[in-house]
């Protein structure tokens, strides 16, 4: 499905129309859900509630990534170092003088930090087929992609059957994801949504 600024009757109208199951993936791409995970994570200061840590704000990120710019001195001796194995490659060629001379000025690269953080909204708990933004403010945190999936490996979320919270459901959390509804290891691809099950976190749990 398509996502951009779609909302929730977009999402239905577009399933209706295609005959396509509604996947909690689809939800958590909606315009309803991503005003309301800007209101959690605006109200826990933009970090992670457990360990507290903050996405990148000067640094680059790319495929996941945090990057930063290398400083004067360490630009300086990678130019040098640079040169030095250009003179190793190309010292004994007959065109050497030309080459030399004709040689572009090295790329500058970024250094690679680590994985950016990510901030996730963790549900405390769940709700059967209710969608993810219909859930009262305080039963909502702000985590860090690690601290998330640690929660999930340590904790069992609870799944009720409706909003009374009286019945309990008897759920697997998927086994590729831990029931997070993320994968880590793939940030850069469709936000990290498990691909084994859609982002919604248990073998069988579905969005009917």
């Amino acid at each position: 499905m398509k996502y951009k600024n779609i909302t929730y009757k977009d999402l239905v109208e577009e399933s209706r129309l295609n005959e396509q199951v509604i996947l909690y993936a689809d939800l958590l791409n909606t315009q309803e859900w991503k005003d309301k995970r800007k209101i959690i994570i605006d109200r826990d200061k933009n970090r992670c509630s457990v360990c507290h840590s903050e996405p990148p704000k000067d640094h680059l990120l790319y495929d996941g990534f945090e990057y930063r710019e290398m400083s004067s001195e360490e630009e300086k001796e990678y130019v040098k170092s640079y040169w030095e194995e250009w003179e190793k490659e190309n010292k004994d060629k007959e065109n050497y003088e030309l080459l030399k001379k004709v040689s572009c000025k090295p790329g500058i690269p970024l250094i690679k930090i680590g994985i950016a953080v990510q901030l996730h909204v963790h549900h405390t708990y769940y709700i059967k087929n209710n969608v993810p933004w219909n859930y009262p403010n305080e039963t909502l945190i702000t985590l860090c992609h690690s601290c998330h999936k640690r929660i999930h490996e340590k904790e069992e979320i609870s799944v009720y059957s409706d909003e009374s919270l009286s019945s309990e459901l008897n759920l697997k959390p998927c086994s590729k994801c831990i029931g997070t509804g993320y994968i880590e290891e793939y940030y850069y691809f469709k936000n990290g949504i498990c691909f084994r099950c859609n982002g919604n976190r248990y073998e069988n749990f579905t969005i009917t």
